[in-house]
């Protein structure tokens, strides 16, 4: 899977982990629902500042929305990023 299907998957998991919809999380990072949806379709290729917003917005880091091991049971954190700390 490609960073940007990393990036899809884990934008949709966490958004629905949140109960939110595409135009929620939208309205959270500040973007437009169809920019949003297109991130999760693997349509648009978001900048580094986009990235960071949707990660305040679910409350993650932004490793964890383009890391190919983020667990879909643990929303804020994935194995790079555990990883990371303990060094």
């Amino acid at each position: 899977m490609s960073v940007l299907g990393h990036l899809a998957r884990n934008v949709r998991d966490r958004r629905q982990q949140q109960g939110w919809s595409q135009e929620g999380l939208a309205e959270h990072a500040g973007l437009h629902r169809t920019y949003v949806s297109g991130i999760e379709r693997e349509k648009r290729n978001p900048t580094v500042t986009v990235v960071e917003r949707l990660a305040g917005a679910l409350e993650t880091r932004p490793c964890c929305l383009l890391c190919p091991c983020a667990p879909r049971d643990e929303p804020r954190s994935c194995a790079c990023a555990a990883s990371n700390e303990a060094s």
